[in-house]
């Protein structure tokens, strides 16, 4: 989640969880789509303007000869191109986002159509044994709205573990 400038969030024991409006019409709050939102405090009839944070996401560890996830945030009803390759020391600036992988090196995984509904697209592969352990990788996506417009999702930095009872 990600919060502009004018809004208040809070996530602890001393006060109750949510999110409130400090000067409602420049309040911007991006979430993950697949995030609950809940309002405790503020106003509640106050607008806070919502963005979708469109992005790339891996399974929670990503283990050599052994199968995972891609799951793609993106636009309702569009199209993500998903890419892969290392994970560039710092994001190249395009006019779309920042680009975590290589434009020139990347390898194509998949052409996913996303949902009407929430705008998801998921992709499972097996990681190959021979995937090298330490090397930063990274999925990232490129997203067709159905007006036209393109994107480039967040990226999804990851390195391959070692596979289980293997002793390097």
């Amino acid at each position: 989640m990600r919060i502009g400038p004018y809004t208040n969030l809070s996530s602890n024991q001393s006060s109750p969880p949510g999110y409130g409006a400090l000067n409602p019409p420049q309040c911007l709050v991006r979430r993950d789509p697949r995030a609950v939102v809940v309002t405790t405090w503020g106003n509640p009839g106050l607008p806070v303007f919502w963005e979708p944070i469109h992005s790339t996401t891996t399974s929670f560890s990503v283990v050599a000869d052994e199968p995972y996830t891609v799951w793609v945030d993106g636009p309702s009803s569009g199209f993500a191109l998903l890419g892969f390759d290392q994970l560039l020391p710092a994001p190249a600036a395009t006019p779309f986002g920042e680009l975590w992988l290589d434009p020139f090196r990347f390898t194509p995984v998949a052409i996913l159509p996303l949902a009407a509904t929430a705008g998801e697209g998921t992709w499972s592969d097996l990681c190959p044994a021979t995937a090298p352990v330490d090397v930063p990788f990274v999925f990232q996506s490129l997203t067709l709205a159905p007006n036209g417009t393109l994107g480039i999702t967040l990226p999804s930095p990851f390195t391959v573990g070692w596979e289980y009872f293997r002793i390097p």
